[in-house]
């Protein structure tokens, strides 16, 4: 996600100059923030992922997966 939210409540989008960590603005649950060079090798990209456990049913998760079991 590219969003996420500060513990005092403020909105953060994803960058380099963001915190390590912070909460999903869905869920509330703790996140982290992670980046991923680019394909032609021009910088990076930065996004927020969950950390393990939490709420799986979470719509901000990438791959969420339902309390079924489907993919969306």
């Amino acid at each position: 996600m590219k969003k996420a939210r500060t513990v005092e409540g403020q909105a953060i989008e994803a960058s380099v100059e963001a915190p390590k960590e912070a909460n999903c603005p869905v869920c509330g649950y703790p996140v982290t923030l992670h980046r991923r060079r680019l394909m032609t090798n021009q910088g990076f990209v930065y996004y927020w992922r969950h950390k393990p456990g939490g709420d799986l049913s979470c719509t901000a998760r990438s791959g969420f997966v339902s309390r079924k079991g489907s993919r969306r």
